[in-house]
């Protein structure tokens, strides 16, 4: 009976296999259409679905040319601003990255040698460094349990969503470091929201600058993202696209008085292009650190703030990918380069309505059909 049942069970996997297999040669090895766009467009068409449809804005950016595609009942385009969420986490780090081409920072450096002498510090976390911050392998929680009663405190835990980094402050963050209960050994990969904002916080510290002064100083000046922001100013908010929560429902938008770089930037499709754009082009002043930034990390499955391919960016073929997604209330955006092949994907939703898996067949799309 047991050799019958994995016999049995041997079989399921054969199958399963062959399925896949299937999927990943029909997908990545049929006729060229000749029509990116309109394929594009019954994708997005079938994400949004008829109930409460959300305005969808794609870039692409392939053989060297950036196009726009624009979807939905608003005329959101190009230069409409969304909020992309966790994407900020990909320029966090970059702009780690390019401090330490500057020799003002060390991937190695500790949260003890850079700000133990203005906070206390747990023997725990005092080890903890720049590189573990920056690939989610700090040992730190996603959100500590502290902050989080805080803001229930505040706000009740039914508005706990509503705008959740605003109502912590940078002092508060910090001071959970003397007592970080909830925090894990450092060295394997949990992703955290508050490692990345911390992560913020201390070059804040060591520069002198605010977040968003030294993304605009250090990476959208430079690549000529003249439309992203750090912080939700007001003029900013004036012109962001209404956001919409999982339910369809108008949802405000989320500012970060702490933890900004988690989450907090603004951007839009034409901004995004040219910061695809710059990944490949080595005449780019931040070439040296995009590269850099690209590179696999040790210990972690990640690059430098990238995600690496996912199970499902294998069956869609998109094994050379680096990619990221992000989401806050009333958002969903992803974000995904191919370095070898020299394609990118950007797709910005005004809705709480996961785009991954769209992004990621898109980006097979980008890859295998023309224009």
């Amino acid at each position: 009976m047991l050799k019958i049942i994995g016999l049995a069970a041997a079989g399921l996997l054969l199958a399963a296999l062959l399925a896949l297999a299937a999927i990943y040669l029909w997908k990545n090895h049929g006729p060229d259409r000749k029509d990116l766009a309109a394929d594009i467009a019954r994708k997005v068409a079938r994400w949004q679905g008829s109930d409460s449809p959300a305005d969808v804005v794609v870039a692409i950016v392939r053989d060297g040319e950036g196009r726009v595609l624009s979807h939905g009942p608003g005329r959101a385009d190009g230069t409409t601003l969304f909020q992309i969420g966790s994407i900020s986490k990909v320029f966090t780090t970059l702009l780690l990255q390019r401090l330490v081409d500057d020799g003002r920072l060390s991937m190695n450096a500790t949260l003890a040698e850079l700000i133990g002498e203005r906070y206390p510090l747990a023997p725990s976390v005092a080890g903890i460094t720049l590189r573990q911050l920056a690939t989610h392998t700090s040992g730190l929680p996603t959100v500590p349990q502290y902050l989080e009663d805080e803001v229930i405190r505040r706000v009740g835990a039914e508005n706990i969503m509503t705008d959740p980094y605003n109502h912590m402050t940078r002092e508060e963050v910090l001071v959970y470091l003397a007592n970080p209960v909830g925090g894990e050994k450092p060295g394997s990969f949990a992703y955290s929201n508050y490692g990345m904002g911390l992560l913020a916080h201390v070059m804040e510290l060591v520069t002198g600058k605010d977040y968003p002064e030294l993304l605009r100083e250090q990476i959208f000046d430079p690549v000529g993202m003249r439309d992203s922001h750090g912080d939700l100013r007001e003029d900013v908010a004036r012109r962001l696209i209404q956001g919409h929560d999982a339910a369809g429902n108008p949802a405000p938008p989320w500012r970060f008085s702490s933890l900004a770089g988690a989450g907090s930037i603004t951007s839009n499709a034409e901004d995004l292009i040219r910061f695809i754009s710059a990944e490949f082009d080595p005449a780019s002043p931040l070439a040296d650190s995009l590269a850099r930034q690209r590179e696999r990390q040790p210990k972690a499955p990640v690059a430098l703030g990238w995600f690496t391919p996912a199970p499902h960016d294998w069956i869609e073929g998109n094994s050379g990918i680096l990619w990221h997604n992000g989401a806050v209330n009333g958002y969903f955006a992803y974000l995904a380069i191919d370095p070898e092949r020299r394609i990118g994907v950007a797709v910005l939703a005004n809705r709480q309505k996961d785009v991954t898996a769209l992004g990621s067949t898109i980006m097979r799309l980008a890859r295998t059909q023309s224009w």
